[in-house]
């Protein structure tokens, strides 16, 4: 790994442990066993670390391609979506740890950004447009192919499959961890479909 992967992986670590506000930039030297001149080599203040760092970090649970998830229906694509949920394979990478595991604290990390990085909620708000958009594509695919009918627009009804998402996983992450996620996002989503299959 090099060195500036190794000092963001550590202070990542401690942002996720703690939050922005209460690591300071001795902490972050000291836990990545550099010299304070090597560590500064890289990054001269807190604030760069820190907004590398969650870059690094949203962009890795993010799906990139959204053309590269099935296209054949609306319900194959939601079961290919679901295939990505809680599989944070890129997550473990970015944070240096095998065993990953997303909780509440990730949450805050993205907070976090929204609140101090200027350019983040404009990012964070152009990819959840792009989310809305490959659902309300595939929606529309399948209500031309008579694949569902509904009286719910594609816009709300895209809204219902990502809502739903997204509260199950804050839901399972405030009880009890995400090892389930992917199936109760399952359960709910063939629900969803199960309404308006024809």
């Amino acid at each position: 790994m090099d060195t500036r992967n190794h000092i963001l992986q550590t202070a990542l670590a401690l942002f996720l442990q703690r939050g922005f506000r209460d690591v300071t930039m001795k902490e972050m030297v000291e836990s990545s066993g550099l010299s304070k001149g090597a560590f500064y080599h890289y990054f001269d203040s807190k604030e760069k670390v820190f907004e590398e760092g969650v870059r690094a970090f949203f962009n890795a649970f993010q799906i990139e391609n959204y053309d590269a998830l099935s296209a054949t229906s609306l319900q194959a694509f939601y079961r290919n979506w679901a295939e990505r949920i809680g599989k944070p394979a890129r997550l473990a990478t970015i944070v240096g740890q095998d065993d990953f595991n997303f909780e509440v604290n990730h949450y805050y990390l993205i907070f976090d950004a929204l609140r101090l990085l200027p350019d983040f909620k404009a990012e964070f708000s152009q990819q959840q447009d792009h989310e809305l958009a490959a659902w309300i594509k595939i929606i529309q695919v399948a209500q031309r192919t008579g694949e569902i009918k509904s009286d719910i627009s594609p816009q709300c009804l895209a809204k219902l499959f990502i809502s739903t998402a997204d509260g199950v996983i804050l839901h399972l992450l405030i009880q009890k961890g995400l090892s389930k996620v992917q199936s109760e996002v399952l359960k709910l989503w063939d629900a969803i479909y199960a309404l308006v299959k024809t």
